[in-house]
């Protein structure tokens, strides 16, 4: 039971990363895009945000993908404990408390997380088949 819980933990600590490098990617080549073609600043909140999304989907499908069984739950866990993280860091740096689209991202990065874990584990039993 106790192996379980670790394994548990651990891959969940395993999506919050790969969430983050996919978020720190993400970010990098749109910052790249955003400063070449000029696009107007206010729509970097709007990008962001699907940013977050995305990195919250890869960081489930990773979690879901380690530890091969409890895909929902793991993939609940991966998407809060992903965006908690990104949120107390964005705090921090930015020195501002917390806004209120804080509900409607926990909200996108849980849905993305909990997809990517449905998303792992339809790959893992359609590959059986094939």
């Amino acid at each position: 039971n106790g192996e379980q819980k670790k394994s548990f933990l651990m891959s969940a600590v395993f999506g919050v990363i790969i969430g983050f490098i996919v978020l720190f990617l993400l970010t990098f080549l749109s910052s790249i895009i955003m400063s070449a073609a000029k696009i107007n600043p206010d729509s970097a909140k709007v990008i962001a945000v699907v940013i977050l999304g995305i990195s919250g989907l890869f960081g489930g499908f990773a979690s879901a993908k380690k530890l091969k069984s409890k895909a929902l739950i793991i993939g609940a866990v991966t998407g809060l404990l992903f965006y908690l993280t990104v949120a107390v860091i964005s705090a921090a740096v930015t020195k501002s408390g917390f806004t209120s689209v804080f509900l409607l991202r926990i909200l996108i990065c849980f849905a993305a997380s909990e997809v990517g874990a449905v998303l792992s584990t339809v790959k893992r039993n359609k590959s059986k088949y094939i």
